[in-house]
């Protein structure tokens, strides 16, 4: 039996992903093109399924009580990032005693196989404090030192050679020689043609001035060179023109609007096997600098800090691959805990924990577990909380999936959890639950907000989900899903129908209120009760890989319990 399975009576089954006789997990089209929710199980720390490593400690340090102690560590990453470069495949870790670090400028970790580690993320563990009393990006950042990402110039017009590729599809036919309606390149010519299996590629899909016209986009200026996406994959064979992929496409490709073209991935631009685990991190602030914020329905209005002279979020990460972050928690900063940006891809953030940001609560702030726009594939975040944040569990511009959030909870959050803008595609929201004052879980239309968003995402799935506001449309020429509800009393229907009519003022649309906690035109099922599985995420990855996989990646609470929502500590 499936670890999670719900027997049959408990449950309700989605029509789109069932089992069959032999109770095998099936993923069902939902429409005639054969669209199917893609397989997220790709998500997380190599392609998934696999534990995270526990690396040697090689270095230590002890607090020294010094007023910076940046130099310090800085100097002790880059001697054992440069030292594991002599062994291959090396890996060490730097461990920071239990103490308070006070760190001046922000560090680095720029080589393969470095781990920084410390002895715990409570308030009596290992602390890194940022004292810069500037705004800076981050306290520490993850990124390689090569130049950055530069994806190639497109040198193939449409190589496709069907009307028509589905999402969560892992093949697709290219041209085998040359079709002059496509390319003036004969196929001999073609950089594809010395591809083999396991090199890099990209597939690409164009932002045709017909697709953005069709989705309506053009009211907001949209254009070929900010809608556009790459999807970065691995090519598994290639034969006679049929090209396997080892990650599905979140995105159809459809020859109507420009198809898709295929070509070799950049050069290695990456670092890898890089860790941060059990530290906290904490920020100088002057608690002084503060504002009042005016509660809708509260007799008085809520004081809190707003000094944004400290660092945006804890960590970030960037041109790294197979990285991960476990078991830390970050205090007071501007927006959170982790941004994973430029060329982030195949990580994993698990058992962390953001508290009670310090800045103010309007736009470009609490970001608190941010994807960003050339991030991506495969990331996962799971078991993960917030408290005071805005956009806790959030999706940048154009991300090409899939990713996936699993087992995660804010409270008293300040907005929506959502896919922020121009189109991110394949975005899996598994037993995500989300509370507070403006809390929501959205992807939708935003219209004119921020500087023309509009549509915000595609391939966004909301499995067993639980907030005060979920809210979720159908873009054209795609779909988005609302599937299970793990709280519906939880649902408020007064806040959701002001954050309604702000979208329809910004968009144009007119969606109206409708019973139940699941709101808008997305393809929505069982809005009063969870389905089975309870996470899609663990199913497709036990489908795939089997139970051990599972087990790699989850805590026994998880497999035994059905939760609604990991509580913040």
């Amino acid at each position: 039996m499936s670890l999670f399975a719900v027997p049959r009576g408990e449950a309700a089954e989605s029509k789109l992903v069932k089992r069959d006789a032999a109770g095998r997990l099936v993923m069902m089209p939902w429409n005639e093109q054969g669209d199917k929710i893609p397989d997220f199980s790709y998500c997380g720390y190599r392609n998934g399924g696999v534990k995270l490593p526990d690396v040697p400690t090689l270095v230590t340090l002890e607090p020294s009580g010094a007023e910076d102690e940046s130099v310090r560590i800085q100097a002790a990453l880059d001697d054992l990032g440069k030292s594991l470069e002599q062994t291959p495949d090396g890996r060490g870790a730097l461990l920071l005693r239990k103490g308070l670090w006070r760190v001046k400028k922000p560090l680095t970790m720029s080589y393969s196989g470095v781990v920084l580690r410390g002895e715990g993320d409570g308030e009596d563990g290992t602390v890194l404090l940022d004292t810069t009393k500037k705004w800076v990006s981050c306290v520490i950042e993850v990124k390689s030192s090569r130049t950055s990402l530069e994806w190639p110039k497109v040198p193939l017009g449409n190589i496709l050679d069907q009307p028509y590729v589905p999402v969560g599809s892992t093949s697709l036919r290219i041209w085998k020689e040359t079709d002059k309606r496509y390319t003036q390149k004969p196929w001999t010519e073609s950089p594809i043609q010395n591809l083999k299996p396991g090199d890099g590629i990209i597939v690409y899909k164009a932002a045709s001035t017909e697709w953005i016209k069709d989705i309506g986009m053009d009211a907001y200026k949209w254009s070929g060179g900010n809608a556009v996406a790459f999807f970065e994959r691995k090519l598994i064979s290639l034969s006679n023109g049929e090209l396997v992929i080892d990650v599905p496409l979140p995105q159809a490709l459809d020859q109507k609007y420009g198809g898709g073209m295929v070509f070799p991935a950049p050069p290695d631009f990456r670092i890898r096997e890089c860790g941060i685990e059990r530290l906290r991190f904490d920020s100088v602030y002057d608690p002084t600098m503060r504002k009042k914020i005016v509660i809708s329905g509260q007799a008085e209005a809520i004081e809190y800090a707003y000094d944004e002279r400290h660092a945006g979020w804890a960590m970030g990460f960037s041109k790294i691959e197979n990285g991960w972050i476990r078991n830390c928690t970050a205090t007071h900063m501007n927006s959170g805990i982790v941004n994973l940006g430029e060329g982030a891809r195949n990580i994993t953030v698990q058992d962390c924990t953001a508290l009670d940001p310090v800045s103010l609560i309007e736009g470009g702030r609490r970001y608190t577990y941010v994807i960003a726009g050339k991030a991506g594939p495969s990331i996962l975040i799971q078991r993960c909380t917030s408290r005071n944040g805005r956009h806790d569990f959030m999706m940048g511009a154009n991300v090409a999936g899939p990713n996936a959030f699993v087992d995660c909870s804010s409270e008293s959050a300040w907005d929506c959890s959502e896919t922020h803008h121009k189109w991110t595609m394949g975005t899996l929201y598994d037993n995500v639950r989300v509370n507070g004052y403006k809390a929501g879980l959205c992807s939708v239309n935003r219209g004119r907000w921020g500087g023309n968003h509009g549509w915000s995402g595609n391939t966004i799935v909301f499995w067993n989900c639980a907030s005060t506001l979920i809210f979720a449309n159908q873009p054209p020429l795609g779909q988005n899903f609302m599937i299970g509800n793990s709280d519906p009393g939880l649902f408020d229907p007064k806040w959701t129908k002001m954050y309604m009519n702000s979208v329809n003022a910004a968009s144009g649309r007119k969606d109206e209120l409708c019973e139940g906690a699941l709101q808008g035109t997305a393809w929505k099922e069982s809005p009063h009760e969870s389905v089975t599985p309870r996470s899609l995420y663990y199913a497709q990855l036990e489908a795939r890989l089997g139970k051990a996989a599972v087990k790699n990646v989850t805590t026994e609470a998880q497999r035994k319990k059905p939760s609604q929502g990991m509580a913040v500590q």
